[in-house]
């Protein structure tokens, strides 16, 4: 296989991603919507993820999010499905790895915290944080 090949495959696996921040900025949801935070925190044991998670919103796909990194998405009320997948080379394989769901109500904020559980077996854990505990853990 040329190499050409693969640095395109590698590279297209980055480039289609929104962009994230780690600068965390509190927004309020528009009249009638409802913001969903995910976020990662900045420590050392959840560096250890070999892949970049792939997050996605009722199977709409955010991206990748190392650690310290947040996504805010303002989404619809109802029914909200925020899920991960693993990956090879930047392509997300098609099931889920692991997924929390929850009921947005309008102008609420609500705060996704992804970490890994276990270092020996690697076990990811979405937690719908409380707001407080949220908005000091992502800053």
């Amino acid at each position: 296989m040329k190499p050409y090949l693969l640095i395109f495959i590698f590279l297209s696996g980055c480039a289609f991603y929104p962009k994230r921040t780690s600068h965390y900025q509190s927004e309020e949801p528009k009249e009638g919507k409802a913001a969903v935070y995910i976020y990662r925190m900045p420590t050392s044991a959840d560096s250890l993820n070999p892949d970049v998670p792939r997050f996605f919103i009722n199977e709409k796909k955010l991206g990748r999010l190392l650690t310290g990194g947040h996504y805010l998405e303002i989404v619809e009320p109802g029914e909200i499905e925020v899920s991960y997948r693993n990956g090879l080379f930047g392509i997300a394989f098609p099931w889920k790895a692991n997924a929390i769901n929850f009921t947005a109500k309008p102008g609420q904020k609500y705060f996704i915290k992804f970490s890994l559980q276990n270092i020996v077996i690697v076990r990811t854990e979405f937690h719908l944080v409380p707001y407080d505990q949220g908005e000091t853990e992502i800053t």
